[in-house]
């Protein structure tokens, strides 16, 4: 079993399955209502907002993955196997580590998105090899990288 925290959940991998749970940030929050009284003015978000930030970030990430895996069942990205209490816990496949020089080889949608995805999608550990043996996008959550998928799919069919 392997353990690990992103920004906005945490990955726990089982075998041949990773569970991704959608982080809640209570503490951060905590120390923002004590503090908001006398540094409001200073942050850019409000407390309705940082509700949202700290407590659905994670939800948000896990739902946007199951509902683009649900539309499209795009065989460049990961699937995502299940969706439990309402996207605060997907499970997906699970694959193995890739290098830069497999990443830039084989797959054909970081080359064609390179410069299209959002700068945390660009790196290394967001690409693993499924079982399949096909190099696929694993961390596809943000509102951004869905975007730029659908905008890709959409081109890709109308051609």
């Amino acid at each position: 079993m392997k353990f690990a925290k992103g920004t906005t959940r945490y990955v726990v991998v089982i075998g041949k399955i990773a569970i991704k749970i959608g982080r809640i940030k209570f503490f951060r929050f905590i120390l923002r209502v004590i503090l908001f009284p006398f540094l409001g003015h200073r942050w850019k978000l409000s407390m309705k907002e940082a509700l949202c930030v700290y407590f659905g970030n994670g939800i948000e990430c896990n739902r946007n993955e199951h509902g683009y895996w649900q539309e499209t069942h795009d065989p460049e990205v990961m699937p995502v196997l299940a969706s439990l209490a309402r996207g605060f816990v997907i499970i997906q496949d699970c694959g193995t580590c890739v290098t830069q020089r497999e990443l830039e080889s084989e797959c054909p949608l970081y080359g064609d998105m390179k410069d299209d995805l959002p700068l945390d999608m660009r790196n290394l550990p967001q690409y693993c090899r499924h079982p399949n043996g096909k190099i696929r996008l694993v961390d596809y959550g943000t509102r951004l990288a869905c975007g730029a998928l659908l905008r890709r799919r959409r081109l890709r069919l109308s051609t």
